[in-house]
């Protein structure tokens, strides 16, 4: 949390002031009010009406200031949560993701919502509320000190109490608020993935299955918010309770000090006013306490995140970067298991650069996992996997992925533009962009749309066809400059005709090296390949073609 209000310090000492400011107009006001009420009393008309006057123009100056504070309090932390949203974006841009992975799409969504949300009104709103609290209580203290400071300790021992009271709580509101937001983001993930599919449950006329499945994770954290709020309650009301009893306490001495005239009756409005700030900042300093507490587990947990980020972003920068595919990769005895099922067994092979390869089989035999194998993305048990006799393993990821990419069968979409979904923001020309939609035959498609390239696409926009969308993928990834392409049924959802043309157009281009995932190969598109090759008791076995 320090972190990022020392970021954002400049913000933070301009509200710090406001606030301190505000806290003496209000003070003085007090101030003000006994000397017009002691002037009245003695007969001082005039002296009466201009102390009034002037304390309603400081009373209009808090007001000011108050509204200020209101509105600039939202813009800091709006600021300082913009600074986690873009640390949590660039670390998890740094992370390697994987299946073994515990930071997930969903985990991240709930980051940048949920979490954001409750860091803004339980975080950073309430260690504001606690400053002021903890200023105007100062203070409030140095001006009871002025009057008389008897009555000063008196109050402050009464406030004290109220301190410590709400204290009791204190273990058991750090238990509950831990598990309460390991249950929000447990929430967000499930939902999530149930509103993603709601597509296909759309088609099955099962949407009975979404509204079942919601309501019982609605249900799930309706019970954990109820259940952690128990204890806030009783902490609020031990907080309540100590207030009410100090200004109770601090009414009947001030009487008492009045009585003896050690006070003037003008006095008790000031000393009123004066003990109401103090009971009240303690008790908005114990609930607020309270509060961040509810906090703290978020920030423990994005920080576990953004270190883990940056010490894998350190190892992969100590690896070989620059690194060029210049003849082969070669797999030598590679094992890898996943769950109980074997995947490869002592597996070896090699794939050479400009070569094109097929590989055949049926589901489940390992074939998507063996090209993320190649990419770096998925690590495996023993052996070696080398990219010109340098291992996979010591190779820089960035320059790996910029040697080798890897397109899979169902493609993601990016709610945006087509241009913007080839290009993924980087920056080519119009004429780099026309050769690679030729190559995948999107040059028609797109020729029919009114804003061409432009069309916005994604939800609540263009729903493109699975074949658009699986064109739309390929055309990023040879746009993306790689020589080296590895296609997991990357043109399955086109016609037959269609995906043989764009299979020959990439498989009789020299300047590629190609390895493609297929269930059904074709007589016709054998003579393409230089090697066809099945998975069979997690070996690569070679059906050469001759």
């Amino acid at each position: 949390m320090f972190f990022y209000l020392k970021r954002r310090y400049k913000e933070n000492l301009l509200l710090l002031a406001v606030i301190i400011v505000s806290i003496i107009l209000k003070l003085r006001s007090a101030f003000l009010t006994a000397e017009a009420f002691n002037s009245l009393l003695a007969g001082e008309t005039d002296s009466f009406l201009s102390k009034v006057i002037l304390c309603a123009s400081l009373y209009f100056g808090y007001v000011v200031l108050f509204a200020f504070q209101t509105w600039y309090d939202v813009f800091v932390r709006q600021k300082m949560i913009g600074d986690i949203r873009s640390d949590i974006s660039s670390s998890y841009a740094m992370h390697r993701p994987n299946q073994s992975s515990e930071y997930t799409s969903g985990k991240m969504v709930s980051w940048l919502t949920t979490d954001s949300n409750r860091i803004s009104n339980e975080g950073f709103k309430r260690l504001y509320t606690i400053v002021e609290a903890i200023i105007e209580v100062l203070l409030s203290v140095f001006a009871l000190a002025f009057l008389n400071w008897k009555l000063m300790l008196v109050i402050v021992a009464l406030a004290i109490i109220n301190l410590i009271l709400p204290k009791l709580a204190d273990k058991k509101l750090a238990s509950v608020f831990g598990k309460l937001t390991l249950s929000q983001e447990n929430f967000t993930a499930s939902i999530a993935n149930l509103y993603n599919g709601f597509t296909c449950l759309f088609s099955l006329n099962k949407q009975d299955f979404l509204v079942s499945k919601s309501d019982k994770e609605i249900q799930s954290i309706q019970k954990a918010e109820i259940d952690s709020y128990k204890i806030v309650g009783v902490a609020t009301f031990l907080a309540a309770f100590g207030n009410v009893l100090g200004q109770i306490g601090s009414l009947m001495i001030s009487g008492i000090f009045v009585a003896q005239k050690m006070l003037t009756f003008g006095d008790i409005l000031s000393v009123s006013n004066i003990s109401v700030n103090i009971f009240n900042g303690v008790s908005n300093l114990s609930s607020n306490i309270i509060e961040i507490k509810a906090a703290f587990p978020i920030f423990e947990k994005h920080k576990k995140f953004l270190n883990a980020s940056k010490e894998e972003q350190l190892n992969d920068n100590m690896k070989l970067k620059n690194v060029s595919l210049n003849t082969k990769i070669e797999l030598n005895k590679v094992n890898l298991t996943l769950g109980n099922n074997e995947i490869l067994s002592n597996a070896s092979y090699t794939f050479k650069k400009g070569k094109k390869y097929c590989i055949v089989g049926p589901s489940g035999t390992g074939k998507s996992t063996l090209l993320k194998l190649l990419t770096g993305s998925l690590n495996y048990d023993s052996g070696t996997i080398e990219l010109d006799d340098q291992a996979l393993k010591a190779i820089n990821g960035s320059s790996l992925r910029s040697q080798i990419t890897y397109v899979e069968q169902t493609p993601y979409i990016f709610n945006g533009t087509i241009r913007e979904n080839i290009t993924l923001t980087n920056d080519f020309s119009d004429e780099e962009i026309e050769s690679v939609i030729q190559k995948v035959c999107l040059t028609n498609d797109i020729s029919q749309l009114s804003k061409g390239l432009d069309t916005l696409i994604g939800e609540g926009a263009l729903d493109l066809s699975g074949g658009q969308k699986q064109r739309i993928s390929l055309a990023r990834a040879i746009l993306n400059g790689s020589q080296f392409l590895l296609l997991d049924e990357s043109t399955s959802n086109l016609n037959k005709a269609l995906a043989q043309s764009i299979e020959k157009e990439l498989l009789s281009d020299d300047a590629y090296s190609l390895i493609v995932i297929t269930h059904h190969l074709s007589e016709e598109m054998k003579p393409y390949f230089d090697d066809i090759i099945s998975l069979e008791n997690g070996k690569l076995v070679s059906q050469a073609t001759t």
